[in-house]
């Protein structure tokens, strides 16, 4: 309506138009990654409250040493509050593709039905790699685990090391279990 018939007036209210578009999609995406981010880290910690509350109250003798517990107790309530993110953007992704579907069906019935049948075999293709993926972040758990235990027993210890001349191969120990852990984190990241 612009260009062809070379309209200067609609022209300009198309491109307003676009601006006015851009500054709502702009300020709507910024308050809602704030809004996600509170949410996010409101409900992180209160899982870590929670399983730090449950580890207090429990009477049980857990295996697992209280550096070990609190880290893993971390790690997991961090990534556990992360379904605030997939769900609402798979919800979001899931409304997408079935009103671009349904509108390209109704422009071109084939297209709709590439886009509506492609596109979740093509997640699908691609979900298929997540179980290496959860494997290696298993492994990043457990060598947080280890290296957050071995911080708590160094703390614990760190009078009887020192006055028996142990504070290098303490060090030393614990560098290798956080490096362990380093690697892990950097091995899931690179599956990611």
């Amino acid at each position: 309506h612009a260009v062809i018939p070379k309209n200067l007036t609609a022209l300009v209210v198309s491109i307003i138009g676009l601006a006015l578009l851009f500054v709502v999609l702009s300020y709507g995406y910024r308050f809602g990654a704030r809004a996600f981010q509170k949410v996010r880290e409101q409900e992180s910690h209160a899982m870590r409250v929670e399983v730090a509350d449950a580890a207090l109250a429990s009477n049980s003798r857990n295996e697992r040493a209280p550096g070990e517990v609190l880290s893993l107790a971390s790690a997991d309530a961090d990534v556990t509050a992360e379904v605030f993110f997939h769900v609402g953007r798979g919800s979001a992704a899931l409304l997408g593709l079935i009103v671009a579907a349904v509108y390209l069906f109704v422009a071109d019935p084939l297209t709709g039905l590439v886009v509506a049948i492609g596109v979740p075999l093509s997640l699908v293709a691609v979900s298929l790699p997540s179980r290496a993926i959860t494997a290696r972040s298993t492994a990043q758990q457990e060598a947080i685990g280890a290296a957050g235990r071995s911080a708590s027993d160094l703390m614990q210890g760190i009078g009887v090391l020192k006055s028996l001349g142990g504070e290098r191969w303490a060090l030393g120990r614990y560098r290798t279990l956080s490096r362990d852990a380093a690697t892990a984190g950097i091995a899931t990241g690179i599956e990611m």
